[in-house]
């Protein structure tokens, strides 16, 4: 009787507690987002969206776009002063006022006139003084400033955008976008799209659905084009030419869009601008990076100190999560009176990129490196229990950016080029370059490296620990919809559903596509598309294809042969075989169906039709690498920046210590998501098909052979921290470690096993 009044007891307090720190409901967005609400289950988070209006709410697909594209204050205003400048500049132009041209001054520097500019600092914006940012020889700066001491704003958020080739604009040559080449006209993007980029699934039978998505969250990392701020009329009138609507007009016998919809036109916006003027000099329009250009995990920690000061939890040097671990929700889209998201649960998810919630398996993405910081810090924090919060956070933050740089550069680029082809065109890394600029490249951001669009599967799979199909959704079920994440599909319970692991799954069992002008319909004809609750389309979507197309038009890239045989040049002078031919005849034949020729082709539309350069080399050098000559060259040129010119890349010489490159260069990323997913059994190599000497193995031993080694950031002995903590152990319950003096160190199942902790030859008994 004693016993269970003491349970009662017990377990009263236990409610008085619970009811003392869960917090009342929040009764608006914005106080959800002052308060940093986490809703604690389901149906709390289900009655706070009907509270303010939020179920059923629908988007047209035009808002979804614009959301994730949305530019920030800082950016507008420069858009909005760019804009400014620019129309000045044209009228001035036009009025044959005393201007030298950006081509005038092309001439005079010759061909090496775009890297000229950049090499001199004609480009930058604004000096930034180093000696106020704290750590500055340590830690990033969370904007990308001050990692080039000498450039202090190369590769920072806001940058303009560098180019291989200098731009073509119509027009005048300064502004204009593209509308013919060669004097003959350039066909709707959206008829070439009809006409070349089709749905017709072709596995790529080498590689893992996680190399897509990879890709995806890699450029997310990297580059962000904001639309023109004053773009809100485009989609109102399609015949709106005005500055900066650049609308696509919709072919009369469209399949898709001139059926139900009765579409006319694919809005879009330009770009905005950046400031070209230098010392009297007039540049032709260019466009800036909204976020940082390095590798630098800015997607997961965000590329401005109010966003990342946003993401953490102040406590620990942790990061904040909602629900098992998950990604924190974000109440902030109530400051443009509208939600991104849509569906049961239309609130989206919180990171350091806002195009987070654009699709679910993103969203996995992030999620997992938000839990690998939490697990990192967490060993730190016990190996230096003296540290801050600050200090525990920034070593973390820097730790989970050198694991992306490992894993980009030793698992992702060998496997997209073919590690034959990756080893002859990316030269081995030989230290830091401050006259590199780490900046990106408009041909990578614009065309290059939107060659992942091609890889997309039409759906997103859960699975079991046993690899077998829980449930499949479409892309056009998953954009912006988190529920999907957050629930069961179609079901919601009292309780959030953690889908973390099934998705990830998804990734590792189903095949990436191939690159080749195929692309799935959930892209080119469902882009964004609003649905009901059934899942019926309520509007039209958009194109992604066309829409690609577009974009290098708005930014002025010269047509596909010039690149092409920039590529080629280039391939020759490093002794690389390339395709014969470059494009197939079947290919070259479609594309004279919608070009009047070659010369006349888009860089996005030709590079992803391509043959592709690991096919060139000796069968026994096949590795599966995806791409043709042209994407190769640009691709390997920006990452060849991103590392070269990034003072903290993970491998210069003082970076890290001997002892923790060594431990990052274990990590893989199966290892990865071993310790955070936590399933059964994984392919060790992730990238690749679980097939061919790849064939799955259990976690366990991928842990133990790439686990991250953290006793390397150990302010301590290694031997004597855990010698004093194991002896107090000991002391406490006994017997809770093994008896293997020479081996990485285990414990027995009544105490965690925690790999890579310590290796200690002997501890205390």
């Amino acid at each position: 009787m004693q016993v269970h009044a003491s349970l009662a007891l017990l377990a009263s307090l236990l409610c008085l507690s619970i009811s003392l720190t869960t917090s009342a409901m929040p009764q608006s967005m914005s106080e959800a987002e002052q308060m940093k609400w986490d809703p604690t289950s389901a149906s709390e988070a289900l009655q706070f969206c009907q509270n303010v209006g939020l179920v059923g709410k629908t988007h047209t697909s035009r808002s979804l776009h614009k959301a994730f594209r949305q530019p920030s204050e800082d950016g507008k205003m420069i858009a909005t002063d760019a804009l400014k400048f620019e129309s000045n500049a044209l009228s001035m132009a036009k009025k044959k006022t005393t201007v030298k041209s950006y081509l005038d001054l092309a001439g005079a520097l010759g061909s090496a006139d775009v890297a000229y500019l950049h090499k001199t600092d004609l480009f930058v914006t604004g000096e930034v003084d180093c000696s106020r940012i704290p750590d500055v020889d340590t830690f990033r700066s969370y904007n990308g400033t001050c990692n080039n001491l000498r450039f202090t704003t190369w590769g920072a958020r806001e940058a303009p955008l560098l180019r291989l080739l200098p731009s073509a604009y119509g027009g005048m040559g300064f502004n204009e976008p593209v509308t013919e080449r060669n004097g003959k006209l350039l066909r709707s993007a959206r008829e070439i799209s009809n006409v070349l980029h089709i749905d017709k699934p072709v596995n790529d039978n080498d590689h893992s659905y996680l190399l897509m998505q990879w890709g995806q969250f890699l450029d997310h990392d990297l580059d962000l084009s904001p639309e023109s701020p004053d773009g809100e009329d485009c989609a109102l009138d399609c015949n709106n030419e005005e500055s900066p609507c650049f609308n696509i007009p919709v072919p009369d016998n469209d399949p898709i869009f001139t059926g139900a919809f009765d579409r006319e036109c694919i809005p879009f916006v330009r770009s905005a601008p950046t400031d070209q003027q230098c010392e009297g000099y007039v540049f032709p329009r260019e466009q800036f990076n909204e976020i940082t250009s390095y590798i630098d995990a800015s997607n997961v920690y965000g590329s401005d100190e109010g966003l990342a000061d946003e993401l953490r939890a102040f406590s620990n040097g942790r990061m904040r999560v909602s629900f098992a671990n998950n990604l924190p929700f974000d109440f902030s889209c109530v400051r443009t009176d509208t939600c991104a998201c849509s569906g049961t649960f239309p609130i989206c998810f919180k990171a350091g990129d806002i195009r987070v919630s654009e699709q679910i398996f993103l969203s996995v993405m992030h999620s997992l490196w938000v839990r690998e910081h939490n697990r990192i810090v967490g060993v730190i924090k016990r190996l230096n229990p003296g540290w801050t919060d600050e200090r525990l956070y920034q070593e973390t933050r820097k730790i989970i950016g050198a694991l992306h740089q490992k894993i980009v550069y030793t698992e992702y680029l060998p496997e997209l080029l073919g590690r034959f082809v990756f080893a002859r065109i990316v030269p081995k890394y030989r230290g830091y370059d401050e006259f590199v600029n780490g900046g990106i490249l408009n041909e990578f951001s614009t065309a290059a490296f939107r060659q992942g669009h091609s890889q997309l599967r039409n759906n997103l799979a859960r699975l079991r620990d046993d690899y077998s199909t829980i449930d499949e959704i479409t892309f056009r079920q998953a954009f912006f919809q988190p529920g999907h994440y957050i629930f069961e599909q179609g079901n919601p319970q009292n309780a959030f559903t953690d889908n973390f692991r099934p998705f990830v799954l998804g990734l590792l069992n189903r095949n990436s596509q191939q690159v080749d002008r195929f692309v799935s319909e959930e892209l080119t004809n469902h882009l964004f598309e609003p649905v009901d609750d059934a899942g019926r389309p309520t509007g039209p979507g958009l194109d992604l294809a066309a829409l690609n197309i577009q974009r290098s038009r708005d930014h002025g890239l010269q047509a596909y042969t010039a690149y092409a045989a920039f590529a080629v040049t280039r391939l020759c002078e490093l002794g690389v075989p390339i395709p014969n031919p470059v494009i197939s005849k079947e290919n070259m034949d479609l594309i004279l169906r919608v070009y009047t020729s070659i010369d006349q082709c888009d860089l996005w539309v030709c590079g992803i039709m391509e043959t592709a350069l690991d096919l060139a080399l000796p069968s026994s050098q096949h590795t599966g690498g995806q791409l043709g000559p042209t994407f190769s060259i640009i691709i390997s040129s920006q990452f060849i920046r991103a590392r070269d010119g990034d003072r903290f890349y993970y491998e210069n010489p003082g970076v890290f210590t001997e002892t923790q490159l060594a431990a990052i260069n274990r990590v893989t990323i199966s290892s990865v998501l071993c310790f955070n997913a936590k399933m059964p059994t994984i392919q060790p190599a992730g990238f690749r098909t679980p097939i061919n000497g790849n064939e799955r193995i259990t976690c366990a031993k991928v842990t133990e052979n790439n686990c991250l080694d953290i006793s390397p950031w150990s302010e301590h002995s290694c031997e004597d921290r855990w010698s004093e903590y194991f002896c107090t152990l000991f002391k406490l319950i006994g017997g809770c470690y093994s008896t293997h003096y020479q081996s990485t160190l285990h414990v027995s199942s009544f105490c965690p096993k925690t790999c890579g902790l310590c290796t200690p030859k002997k501890i205390c008994f």
